[in-house]
């Protein structure tokens, strides 16, 4: 399965620690205590923001709104802890060790290739590349390689909805499908109500993942959106989180609607053209004619990288199908940290972009504190030591890797990109990094704790598989062929083929909606397999006249859509 995933979504490593001078070590737990985090502060935000999460209104979600950036900047007017020059020097120094320190051939020590940028004062003060595009290859990453961002595209996507929302034809609590219906809902209130923010902000009631199965088999945008109407809800609308790249890309599809404008030219006209971030792009198109582009990896056999097969993620472009380099990504941290000034200009309404860092929902507990965490509208948002903090990382499995973390009231802000999968290092680095500027010194291993997430998350994907190794030793043949081929149907995918080939084999095809055509392997009477990131199963159900009169795909069947009937010829 493609998958694009996120820190938000989540619920043997190198060690920078041993690479940096002792004086910068602290004596912390690696683990932070939860109990050091539980200041009375962060208490009476989380009792002010969680009772209202669970409203349904718009009248009711107004109040929530309210109260959630009240509880934001009761925790900023707290405690302000400022960066003093001689920690942002100390952390500066760091960087070079650091960035060397990550890089190795080795998957379970460090990472092919990565990219740092840092921004402080309104200005670029550090950029770097280290290691290999490809471990195949000799050419050196950059501050100029291009990597694929995989869900950072996600607070860029929200940047440039602030720039259209600044014009004044449209809000934040627009209706995603007003004035004309892009994309209906299961249920037709929500469709209705369903607003910009709501999709942005992951709490539209879709289950997490929505429509990313549809990707995998080469299905575009116009043919996903309509589909959402199929999928069952994964949460209650306006009250849960469920992380949804399709629920996000209608959101952000209709913003561009409203401009009049394609996604990928609203990006283009709104962000990356006014910040002449001219390396960025949201069309896959323009990566792959990048002359310093980085390469997928994932770990090979050998416990080495490997790099991996390309990925197209234009589906879901607003959500994960931006491509940028570091120096560029500095230009818009700049931005954001100037409350939408670049340059003296005022590109975006303070209000619309600082809209975009506040919380509007709860994204669940913290992956390494355990308390609660907030998203805002393509944002992790989250305050510290008195300081607006905003962050977002980004991941395909099949070999990328993203992350920027920005201080908005220290106006410190780094990206750091990389070309595998699964890593930690991004969030690692970024980490480290604040803690120097911040503290003078770290406070826990954050390599070791990020990488481990990065791994566990990586072997979530790794369930048993009935599908792999051998076919059972008392397998039972396959009925003839012709017994499974022909045309089935259901209202989520639409029409699949099983088409016997000249050779004797059995494959899959979509007639009219992807060039997909995937083997059929065969594993034990009636049921069979196709091989994606991972084998998914194919079950025919044997019909009274001896030929099958369904299947069932698993790959289709996370929310229930993997159930096809056969057409009758």
């Amino acid at each position: 399965m493609y998958t694009e995933w996120t820190t938000s979504a989540i619920a043997g490593s190198g060690n920078y620690a041993a690479a940096l001078p002792s004086r910068l070590i602290s004596s912390q737990p690696q683990v932070l205590p939860i109990s050091s985090l539980r200041s009375p502060v962060l208490i009476l935000s989380t009792a002010l923001i969680v009772p209202f999460l669970h409203c349904k209104s718009s009248k009711m979600w107004v109040s929530a709104k309210a109260k959630l950036t009240l509880a934001l900047w009761i925790g900023v007017i707290a405690v302000h802890a400022a960066i003093t020059p001689a920690n942002f020097s100390l952390a500066l120094q760091a960087l070079p060790t650091l960035g060397q320190a990550a890089i190795s051939a080795n998957s379970s020590v460090g990472v092919p290739g990565l990219a740092i940028a840092v921004v402080w004062n309104n200005a670029l003060q550090y950029a770097a590349g280290f290691g290999l595009l490809s471990i195949d290859g000799n050419e050196n990453v950059t501050t100029e390689t291009v990597f694929q961002l995989a869900s950072l595209s996600k607070p860029l996507a929200s940047t440039t909805v602030a720039a259209i929302v600044s014009e004044g034809d449209i809000t934040f609590d627009s209706p995603v499908n007003s004035p004309a219906l892009i994309a209906a809902y299961s249920d037709p209130w929500i469709s209705a109500e369903v607003s910009i923010a709501d999709g942005l902000s992951h709490r539209s009631g879709l289950y997490p993942l929505a429509g990313d199965d549809l990707e995998q088999f080469g299905f575009n945008r116009s043919e996903i959106l309509p589909k959402l109407q199929y999928m069952k809800p994964g949460g209650a609308f306006r009250s849960s989180y469920g992380y949804s790249n399709y629920g996000f890309t209608l959101a952000a599809q209709s913003a561009a609607t409203s401009a009049s404008k394609s996604w990928e030219d609203a990006a283009q006209d709104y962000l990356y053209g006014p910040l002449n971030m001219s390396s960025t792009s949201s069309r896959y198109s323009d990566f792959v004619t990048r002359s310093s582009r980085a390469v997928l990896h994932t770990p090979g056999a050998n416990g080495s990288w490997a790099p991996s097969p390309p990925r197209n993620p234009d589906a879901q472009a607003p959500a994960g199908g931006a491509t940028s380099n570091v120096v560029d990504l500095a230009k818009w941290m700049l931005l954001h940290l100037n409350s939408g000034s670049f340059n003296g200009t005022q590109l975006i309404s303070q209000a619309a972009i600082n809209e975009t860092r506040l919380p509007h929902s709860m994204s669940g507990p913290n992956p390494i504190t355990g308390l609660p965490s907030f998203y805002g509208l393509g944002w992790d948002s989250a305050t510290q030591d008195g300081s607006i903090v905003v962050s977002h990382a980004g991941a395909f499995s099949q070999g990328t890797r993203s992350y920027a973390k920005l201080n908005i009231n220290e106006g410190l802000g780094v990206v750091v990109l990389s070309n595998c999968f699964p890593t930690g290092e991004p969030e690692a680095i970024a980490q480290t990094f604040f803690d120097l500027a911040m503290y003078g010194k770290t406070t826990a291993d954050w390599v070791a704790i990020w990488n481990g997430l990065y791994q566990k998350l990586a072997q979530s994907f790794e369930l048993p598989n009935p599908y792999t190794g051998t076919p059972p030793a008392d397998a039972t043949a396959a009925l003839p062929l012709s017994a499974y081929a022909g045309k089935y149907t259901n209202d989520y995918v639409g029409l699949i083929n099983f088409i016997v080939g000249a050779s004797g084999g059995m494959n899959l095809t979509f007639p009219g909606s992807s060039n997909d055509s995937l083997q059929v392997v065969h594993w034990d009477r009636d049921n069979f397999y196709i091989n994606l990131e991972s084998p998914a199963g194919v079950l025919f159900t044997i019909g009274a006249d001896g030929n099958a009169s369904s299947v069932t795909i698993d790959a289709f069947n996370t929310n229930g859509g993997g159930l096809f009937t056969r057409l009758v010829s």
